[in-house]
C-alpha cells in the first residue's frame, strides 16, 4: 500500500488531457523538422568533411543517429507520465500493452544513456587528438573507425542488456491491481486504457530505487568528468600558447568555444530534464503531476532539435562552412577539423598545407633499417624559396626502431613550424612544434607507429600518411633578415609626388588619376593608346567600361606601389583580369603568388575560370592537380555546375590524362558530372557521323543512355552498309553489336 496516502485524490489530480494533447502536437511538429535536419547534417558530414576530419566524422554520424533514434522512439511511443506515480500511458502509434511499454522504455533509457556516453566519448577523442591525454588504452580505442564503432556499439548493447534485466525483474502481474488498490479513482482509467503500465514500489522498491540512483550517478559522473576534461583542456592551451603560432592558437580557441557550446547544451537539454524527471520520481510529490508531464516531452524531445542546432554550429566551425571562410586566404580548412574557421591572421605570417605520401605494405619488409621514402618537395609561397617534404623510414631510422616506421619533416631553410602526421581512417597521429635553425635536418618521430598496429590499416597493400604543416613564414623572414643587411627602397608613388597626373581613367561617374608615361611603361596597351594617332592619345580621359571602379583603382594603386588590403578572391581575380586585358605582366606575376590564389575547395571555381579564360598555364596546371585530389568535394559545388562545359572538359582531360571527348564523356558519366555529359552528348544526338558512330555506340550501351541508343539505332538503319563495312564496327564486342541490331530492329518495327 505504498500510495495509500493518495487514496482520496481524484483522477483529475493525476491525469491532465490538455497536457497530453500539447505533448502529442509537440511530438508531431518536432519529428518532421528533425527528419530534414538529420538528412542535411548527414550530407554535410559525409560529403563536405575535409580529409583531416578523418575519424571524427564517424563519431558525429553516430551521435546524430542516436539523437534521431531518441526522437523516433518518442514519436512512435509518445509516453505521458502520471506523476507522482511510477506509471504512464502512451498515445503514440506503438501502444499495444505492457510488453511494448517495457521494450520502448528500455530503448528510451538506453538511447539516453548512449547519447551521454557519446558526448563523453567525443570529448575524450578531442583530448587525445590534441595530445592532452597520452593514454595507450584510449589511443587503441581511437585506433581506427572499426575500434570506434566497436566501442560505441558495445556501450549501446551493454546499456540495452542492463536495462532489460532491470525491467524484466521489476515486472509483476499484480502491478495494475496494486495501483487501483492504493488509488481507487484510477480503476475506470486503467480499465479503459490498455496502454496503462507502471512499476509499483511494493513490488520493486529496492531494485527500482537502485536503478534510479545509478542513472542519476551516471549523469552526474559524466558531467563531472566532462567538466574536469574541459578545465584540463584550458590549462593545456595556456601551457602551449607560447610554443605555437598565433593562428594555431586561434584554432584551439575555436575548439574551446565549440566545447563550451556542447557542455552548455548538454547540461540544459539532457542533464537537467533527466535529473528532474528521476528526482521527482524519487521524491514523489503530488505537485509534480502538474509540471513534469509537459516537461518530459519538451525536455526529451527538444534535446534533438537543440542538439542539431549545436551540431550545425560545430559543423560550421569544424568544416569551414561559415560565410567568413570565403575570405580566408590559406588552406586552413584542410588543417584540422577545428581549425577550419580560425581567425584570419595577417597575410604572410603563417602558411598551412596538407600533403600525403603512400606507403606500400611490401616496403615494411623490402626496406632495411635506415632506408627511406621521400615525398616530392613542396613550395611555400612568399617565403623566398622555402621547401618542405616528408621522409618515411618503413623499417625505422635506427635499429631500436626496426619494428616501427619513422616519420620526419624536412625543410631547406630556417623556419618555425607546427607539424602533425596522421594515418587516414585511424587515430594514429602525432603532433608537435619545432624551430629549424640549421636545415636540411629532419624532425619527427623515430617510433611513429608499430608494424603490428599498421598492418590492419593497409587497403590493397597501401597506406596513406598525411602531413599537415603550419609554417611561421615571419620567422623564416626574420632568419633571412638577420643574415642580410637591411635596405629601404622608395615606392613608385613616392617618386612621382612632384609630377602632376595628366590622365584619368573614367569608370562611370568615378575617376582614377594617373600619369600617361607611367601607364605606358607598365602596359603595352596603354603605350599604344598614348603613342599612336588615335583618339585616346589626344584626350586626358580614358573610359573603362568592362571593370568596376574598385577594380580599376586597386590595379592602379598596386602598380604605384600601394599594398592591397587583404582583397577577397573575387577582387583579386578581377584585378588579374584587368591586368591580363592591358598586359600588365609584372603585376600579374606578383599577384598570382598571393596565398589566396592557392587552389582550394572554397576558391577553386573562381581561380580556374580566370586561369582558363586568360590562358594562365601554370595556374591552370595547379588547378588541375588540385582537382584530381579533391574531385568529389568540388563536383558537388553549385559554382562548379556554373562553369563553362568546355572549361570542365579541358580540366578533366588534363587532370586525368583523358585523350578524347569520349574518354571525358565516360568519365563524367561515371562520376556524376551531368552537365558535361549533356554537353558532349548533344552533338552526337543532333548530328551523328560514320566517324563517331562506334564511339557513340560504346558509350550509349556501357552507360545505358537510352536517347543516344535510339539515335544510334536510327543511324544504323539509314547507313547500314557503311556501318557494317566499318572496321571499327566489326571490332565492337559481339554483345554490343547484337544490342545495336536489336535496337535497330525494334525501332524499324515501330516506324512500320
Amino acid at each position: 500500500m505504498y500510495y495509500k496516502h493518495f487514496e482520496n485524490i481524484t483522477l483529475d489530480d493525476i491525469i491532465h488531457p490538455n497536457i497530453a494533447v500539447t505533448a502529442q502536437i509537440f511530438y508531431c511538429i518536432i519529428t518532421p523538422i528533425n527528419t530534414v535536419l538529420i538528412a542535411v547534417f548527414s550530407y554535410i558530414i559525409l560529403k563536405k568533411s575535409p580529409p583531416a576530419m578523418n575519424l571524427y566524422k564517424h563519431i558525429l554520424i553516430v551521435k546524430l543517429l542516436a539523437c534521431y533514434s531518441h526522437n523516433i522512439i518518442n514519436f512512435l511511443w509518445q509516453p505521458i507520465p502520471l506523476y507522482p506515480l511510477r506509471a504512464m500511458y502512451c498515445i503514440g502509434f506503438v501502444c499495444d500493452g505492457p510488453v511494448i511499454n517495457v521494450i520502448m522504455t528500455v530503448c528510451f533509457l538506453s538511447v539516453v544513456s548512449f547519447i551521454v556516453y557519446i558526448a563523453l566519448f567525443q570529448l575524450l577523442f578531442q583530448c587525445v587528438n590534441t595530445s592532452l591525454i597520452e593514454n595507450e588504452l584510449l589511443k587503441r580505442m581511437f585506433l581506427d573507425k572499426r575500434s570506434i564503432y566497436v566501442s560505441l556499439l558495445t556501450s549501446l548493447f551493454s546499456s540495452l542488456g542492463f536495462d532489460f534485466a532491470i525491467f524484466i525483474l521489476s515486472v509483476h502481474e499484480n502491478m495494475d491491481a496494486a495501483f487501483v488498490a492504493d488509488i481507487p479513482a484510477l480503476g475506470p482509467f486503467v480499465d479503459a486504457t490498455p496502454s496503462f503500465d507502471g512499476l509499483h514500489p511494493d513490488y520493486d522498491s529496492n531494485l527500482m530505487t537502485a536503478f534510479l540512483g545509478i542513472i542519476l550517478l551516471f549523469i552526474a559522473g559524466t558531467m563531472t568528468g566532462a567538466t574536469i576534461l574541459f578545465i584540463a583542456f584550458v590549462r593545456h592551451m595556456r601551457k602551449i600558447k607560447k610554443t605555437i603560432t598565433p593562428s594555431t592558437y586561434e584554432g584551439f580557441c575555436m575548439m574551446f568555444k565549440s566545447m563550451v557550446a556542447q557542455l552548455v547544451l548538454f547540461l540544459f537539454f539532457l542533464v537537467i530534464p533527466n535529473a528532474l524527471s528521476n528526482g521527482q520520481l524519487a521524491f514523489e510529490g503530488l505537485w509534480t503531476s502538474y509540471i513534469t508531464p509537459l516537461l518530459f516531452p519538451f525536455g526529451h524531445t527538444n534535446i534533438i532539435s537543440c542538439n542539431f542546432n549545436s551540431q550545425f554550429e560545430l559543423f560550421s566551425l569544424e568544416l569551414g562552412l561559415a560565410v567568413s571562410v570565403s575570405s580566408f586566404h590559406y588552406r586552413s580548412h584542410q588543417l584540422f577539423p577545428y581549425l577550419s574557421t580560425m581567425l584570419q591572421v595577417e597575410e604572410g605570417l603563417a602558411y598551412n598545407d596538407l600533403k600525403s605520401v603512400i606507403l606500400e605494405e611490401a616496403d615494411l619488409k623490402r626496406k632495411g633499417v635506415g632506408q627511406f621514402l621521400n615525398s616530392p618537395k613542396f613550395d611555400v609561397p612568399n617565403s623566398d624559396g622555402l621547401k618542405w617534404w616528408i621522409r618515411v623510414y618503413p623499417a625505422g631510422n635506427a635499429t631500436a626502431s626496426h619494428d616501427h616506421i619513422s616519420v620526419y619533416l624536412y625543410v631547406n631553410k630556417p623556419v618555425k613550424c607546427n607539424i602533425r602526421f596522421l594515418i587516414d581512417d585511424s587515430s594514429i597521429q602525432e603532433s608537435g612544434s619545432h624551430e629549424f635553425t640549421d636545415p636540411p635536418i629532419g624532425w619527427g618521430w623515430s617510433q611513429y607507429a608499430s608494424h603490428e598496429n599498421l598492418r590492419p590499416l593497409f587497403r590493397d597493400g597501401k597506406l596513406k600518411i598525411t602531413g599537415i604543416v603550419e609554417f611561421d613564414v615571419a620567422t623564416q623572414c626574420r632568419f633571412q633578415q638577420a643574415s642580410q643587411p637591411s635596405s629601404s627602397v622608395p615606392l613608385i608613388y613616392q617618386l612621382f609626388r612632384h609630377v602632376t597626373t595628366d590622365v584619368e581613367l573614367v569608370v562611370g561617374s568615378d575617376r582614377v588619376p594617373a600619369h600617361r608615361g607611367f601607364l605606358s611603361l607598365i602596359s603595352p596597351v596603354f603605350h599604344a593608346m598614348f603613342s599612336h594617332d588615335i583618339v585616346e592619345s589626344k584626350l586626358d580621359k580614358v573610359e573603362i567600361v568592362d571593370f568596376d571602379f574598385a577594380t580599376v583603382k586597386s590595379v592602379i594603386d598596386y602598380c604605384y606601389g600601394h599594398e592591397l588590403q587583404n582583397p577577397s578572391v573575387e577582387a583579386t581575380v578581377n584585378i588579374l583580369r584587368f591586368g591580363d586585358k592591358y598586359i600588365i605582366t609584372a603585376a600579374i606575376e606578383e599577384l598570382e603568388k598571393l596565398p589566396s590564389l592557392i587552389p582550394s575547395t572554397v576558391n577553386f571555381c573562381q581561380i580556374i575560370r580566370y586561369a582558363f579564360d586568360c590562358n594562365r598555364d601554370t595556374l591552370l596546371a595547379e588547378c588541375c592537380s588540385f582537382f584530381k585530389g579533391h574531385k568529389d568535394e568540388i563536383k558537388d559545388l553549385s559554382e562548379f555546375a556554373d562553369l563553362p562545359p568546355t572549361l570542365v572538359v579541358d580540366l578533366l582531360k588534363k587532370a586525368f590524362d583523358l585523350k578524347t571527348d569520349f574518354n571525358v564523356l565516360t568519365h563524367a558519366h561515371k562520376h556524376g558530372i551531368g552537365f558535361v555529359v549533356d554537353h558532349l552528348e548533344e552533338p552526337f544526338i543532333k548530328s551523328m557521323t560514320i566517324d563517331n558512330f562506334c564511339s557513340a555506340v560504346t558509350f550509349a550501351w556501357e552507360c545505358s543512355r537510352d536517347n543516344l541508343k535510339q539515335v544510334c539505332a536510327a543511324f544504323f538503319i539509314n547507313n547500314r552498309e557503311k556501318v557494317t563495312d566499318s572496321e571499327d564496327f566489326i571490332n565492337l564486342p559481339p554483345e554490343t553489336v547484337c544490342e545495336v541490331l536489336k535496337a535497330a530492329h525494334a525501332l524499324k518495327r515501330v516506324g512500320v
